[in-house]
C-alpha cells in the first residue's frame, strides 16, 4: 500500500513584510506594530528547526536518552505524562534544556500516523511555528520575536549544524578551506566576487527602503516615537556583505596570512 503524505504547506509570504506594510494604504494593525517594535528593539529571536530523524527503535531510544540527559531529566508527552529520562516514545515527547546558556526544548515526534501517512514539514511550516512559538512566549510574559534575518539587516547565511558546531570549536575544515582559498586570492591579487554578492545588496536595499516607508507612514500618522525607533534601527543596521566580504573587513589575518599558518583557526571567531 502506497503511503500518503500529510501536507502542512502554509503561507509563503514573509513573516514581517516591511515593504508591503509601508506601501499599504491602510494604517498598521496592532499586531504589525507590535512585531515592528520587537524587531527594531532587537528582541530575542526564537528558532525552530528539524535536526534529523531516527530510522530504528534503537535510534529513537538513543535520542530519548540524550535529550533526557541519561535519566536526569523528565520527558513530557503530548498527554501531559512525565516519563523518566529514558522513556518509550509517544506521539510527542519533549525535554527542556536550560544548562547551555540558551534555553531550548527538544521534541521527538512520530513521523507517521497509525494509517501510515507521513508528516511532511516544509519551510513555511517552520516559519509558521516560529511565529506561533514567539506569540505563545509573549503571552507568558517572555519577550520574543520571529522574523527573517534579512529584515533585520543580517546577510550572513545560516550554516549547516555540523559546520556551525565545528566552527564554534574552532575546528571547521569547511571554513579553513574557504579561508585558505581567500588567502590565495589575496596573495595573487585576484579576490573573486561571490555569486550571491549582488543579491545580498539588492535584498538589503529593498529592506532598508521598506523600513523607511514604514517610518514615514508612522510619522505622517503622528507616531513619531516608533518612527524615530526605526530610524535608529536603520542607523545601526550592518552594511550588506557576503561572508567572504565580512572576513575581508573584520579579519586582517585573511588579507595577509598564507595557507598553512598554524594559528589560522583564530579567524573562525
Amino acid at each position: 500500500m502506497r503511503k500518503r503524505m500529510i501536507d502542512l504547506r502554509g503561507d509563503e509570504e514573509p513573516i514581517l513584510d516591511i515593504a508591503s506594510f509601508g506601501r499599504a494604504p491602510v494604517p498598521l494593525t496592532r499586531r504589525q506594530l507590535t512585531q515592528i517594535t520587537l524587531t527594531v528593539r532587537r528582541a530575542p529571536e526564537v528558532m525552530v528547526k528539524v535536526s534529523g530523524g531516527a530510522r530504528t527503535i534503537g535510534g529513537v531510544e538513543q535520542h530519548l536518552t540524550y535529550i533526557g540527559r541519561d535519566g536526569e531529566l523528565g520527558l513530557r508527552t503530548d498527554s501531559g505524562e512525565v516519563l523518566g529520562g529514558e522513556g518509550v516514545a509517544r506521539a510527542i515527547t519533549a525535554a527542556l534544556h536550560t544548562d547551555s546558556g540558551h534555553p531550548h526544548v527538544h521534541v521527538v515526534l512520530m513521523a507517521r500516523d497509525i494509517d501510515g501517512n507521513r508528516l511532511n514539514i516544509r519551510k513555511a511550516d517552520l516559519r509558521s511555528w516560529r511565529v506561533q512559538f514567539a506569540e505563545n512566549l509573549r503571552e507568558l510574559g517572555v519577550t520574543a520575536n520571529a522574523t527573517e534575518r534579512a529584515v533585520r539587516g543580517l546577510s550572513r547565511t545560516r550554516k549547516k549544524d555540523d559546520i556551525y558546531r565545528a566552527a564554534q570549536r574552532q575546528d571547521s575544515s569547511h571554513i579553513r578551506k574557504r579561508l585558505s582559498q581567500l588567502a590565495k586570492e589575496v596573495a595573487q591579487g585576484e579576490v573573486t566576487t561571490e555569486p550571491g554578492s549582488h543579491a545580498v545588496k539588492q535584498t538589503w536595499g529593498a529592506v532598508v527602503e521598506g523600513w523607511k516607508l514604514v517610518a514615514n507612514k508612522l510619522r505622517a500618522a503622528g507616531d513619531h516615537e516608533h518612527a524615530d525607533q526605526i530610524r535608529s534601527f536603520l542607523g545601526s543596521m550592518p552594511p550588506p556583505m557576503t561572508e567572504k566580504e565580512q572576513w575581508m573587513r573584520s579579519k586582517p589575518e585573511a588579507k595577509s596570512r598564507q595557507p598553512g599558518d598554524s594559528d589560522r583557526e583564530r579567524t573562525l571567531q
